[in-house]
């Protein structure tokens, strides 16, 4: 788990939160209230560099008879340099396919984008 910044501290927050490398170097998240709702996602995110990662997401959910399945490939910068903590910008390339009626072929579509990132997610690093 992340330290705190103490505020008392002759350092600063940013050298107190800086990289180090005996940081956890991958995650694996979920996050806990989608699957209320009957839609699954799940990410696996490894260190690059202290200010880069690179991750896999997948996601599912079906509602009536339509079901919908994604996968993505991520690659996030974190600016403050401590990679796998705080937020940050993420590109992200993936492939979706809807089934719709629970017949026929699935309909594959591609996505691409560019956001903000940060986690509201159940997970652990190691």
């Amino acid at each position: 788990m992340a330290k705190m910044p103490d505020l008392l501290s002759a350092q600063t927050i940013r050298q107190q939160t800086a990289y180090s490398a005996d940081a956890p170097q991958q995650a694996l998240s979920a996050s806990p209230f989608l699957p209320l709702f009957g839609y699954f996602q799940a990410e696996y995110e490894r260190v690059i560099n202290p200010n880069v990662t690179f991750a896999f997401a997948g996601s599912l959910t079906e509602w009536d008879d339509d079901r919908y399945r994604h996968i993505d490939a991520k690659l996030r910068l974190y600016p403050q340099e401590n990679a796998l903590r705080g937020v940050g910008l993420a590109a992200s390339i993936g492939l979706g396919s809807i089934r719709r009626n629970g017949v026929g072929e699935d309909e594959l579509r591609g996505s691409s984008r560019v956001r903000p990132t940060g986690r509201l997610s159940i997970g652990d690093a190691f």
